[in-house]
């Protein structure tokens, strides 16, 4: 989700990749195209499948640990060449 800021991020999706999201403390949902929004609580995790339309929602002072594929740009566009192809683990923490 870029760096840590509380409000509402972009719509957007990953065509080739999944994306992890586990929160750790806090208030946290990802608003989907066409399905209900996911709200997570504490120790709470929700996979967004690739090519799904997301958008996350931070309203309050969070941790949300995200995993990906490493190159895997927040826009949903993905880097040339796609780093190594491993993967990457993030915590951000907003507000």
């Amino acid at each position: 989700m870029g760096p840590a800021r509380r409000g509402e991020f972009h719509w957007h999706k990953h065509d080739e990749q999944d994306e992890f999201f586990f929160l750790l403390d806090g208030d946290f949902r990802i608003e989907l195209q066409d399905r209900p929004t996911v709200r997570l609580a504490p120790r709470q995790a929700f996979l967004v499948p690739k090519r799904l339309l997301h958008r996350p929602v931070v309203p309050t002072r969070s941790a949300v640990l995200m995993i990906e594929k490493a190159g895997l740009v927040a826009t949903g566009d993905s880097l040339p060449g796609n780093l190594d192809g491993g993967v990457h683990a993030g915590l951000f923490v907003a507000g």
